[in-house]
């Protein structure tokens, strides 16, 4: 988290309140080794997330992005 308040310019209790609203999501995992937690994307939950957002056939935004 520390390598994230720099770069991004966003006070660390912010940082933690998405990444803890990530995790419950399901679109990361999160490992306490020690007095560190790590994070890392959680596959399954991002392919899940790329399958809500992809437009189908069936729906209106397919019909939109090929305009």
């Amino acid at each position: 988290m520390c390598d994230l308040t720099e770069c991004l310019g966003l006070r660390q209790p912010t940082i933690s309140h998405h990444l803890k609203l990530m995790t419950n999501a399901g679109l990361l995992n999160r490992e306490r080794r020690g007095t560190w937690v790590w994070y890392s994307v959680n596959q399954e939950g991002l392919r899940s997330l790329r399958e809500i957002l992809t437009p189908t056939k069936d729906d209106g935004l397919a019909a939109l992005s090929e305009r």
